[in-house]
């Protein structure tokens, strides 16, 4: 499998990422939100990047690699259970579910 730096690039042969984005509803109310994400190995190492705040919608979201789609939404202490990815969708930290919102996607 790949091994991806920060920069999308893979550390083993090079390949570059395609990247969608990832959002979060932020109703629990944690002071930062991180985005751990992996396929067979992390794209960074725990807790994650810190995802960053929309000021338009409110959501927070982060850019990950199109084949990741495994995800932990975390707050360095808490987290979410293992998730898996929804294109198009974000997830809701109080009620634990992923909704369709095309305004802001």
């Amino acid at each position: 499998g790949h091994y991806y730096d920060e920069s999308g690039k893979c550390i083993r042969c090079d390949a570059t990422a395609e990247f969608v984005r990832v959002y979060v509803e932020n109703a629990a109310k944690w002071a930062n939100v991180y985005c751990y994400t992996w396929d067979t190995n992390p794209y960074v190492a725990w807790p994650g990047e810190q995802m960053k705040l929309d000021s338009e919608s409110g959501l927070y979201y982060y850019d990950i690699p199109k084949h990741f789609v495994n995800v932990i939404f975390n707050n360095g202490s808490s987290q979410t259970a293992d998730l898996t990815f929804q294109a198009g969708q974000y997830f809701d930290l109080n009620t634990g579910k992923w909704y369709a919102n095309a305004d802001t996607i």
